[in-house]
């Protein structure tokens, strides 16, 4: 009985060490980079006034403004324009009216609401003006509009009138 007891031991001994399997491993570190994304669009490349009659406001013109980032670091919007020109004739860049709405623009909305009446109130678009300063480095896409028209002066005389307005997206220290 010894014998049995002894030969049944080393069985279970024998089919207990095959139950374990072997077992190795190893590990991989990984690495992702998360892009830098710091983008400005704007809803339009020109903007057409039409004909105004001297002494009276252009139409109202609107250009939707969308801006992403997520460089977690404060930016600005900034305004840059220069005067309207035809040749030798001028409007000045002062005469060139503006509100920035800084109020979220739903994605795929067309426009603000806007009273025409406040036209007077409106901020003249100065030669570098900040439109927009983030608040400690805001991320996320944000849809805006910058709504535009010109005070054209009473004795200026006819003709085809341009400028350029210049709007940056830049990182503020």
């Amino acid at each position: 009985m010894k014998k049995v007891l002894a030969i049944f031991t080393m069985a279970l001994l024998v089919m207990t060490g095959l139950a374990y399997a072997v077992q190795d491993s190893g590990t991989v570190s990984t690495y992702i980079g998360v892009a830098s994304n710091f983008d400005l669009d704007l809803g339009a490349t020109s903007i057409d006034y039409g004909f105004t009659e001297p002494g009276s406001f252009s139409s109202q013109k609107q250009v939707s403004v969308t801006t992403v980032s997520n460089t977690g670091t404060d930016w600005e919007l900034r305004i840059q324009a220069s005067a309207l020109i035809d040749g030798t004739n001028e409007i000045p860049v002062e005469n060139v009216r503006m509100l920035f709405s800084v109020d979220e623009l739903a994605d795929g909305a067309s426009d603000f609401d806007f009273d025409v009446g406040t036209k007077d109130s409106l901020t003249s678009v100065g030669v570098d003006e900040v439109l927009y300063d983030s608040s400690a480095g805001e991320t996320g896409q944000l849809y805006n509009a910058l709504i535009t028209y010109v005070d054209v002066p009473g004795e200026q005389p006819a003709g085809s009138y341009e400028h350029v307005i210049t709007i940056t997206m830049i990182e503020t220290p």
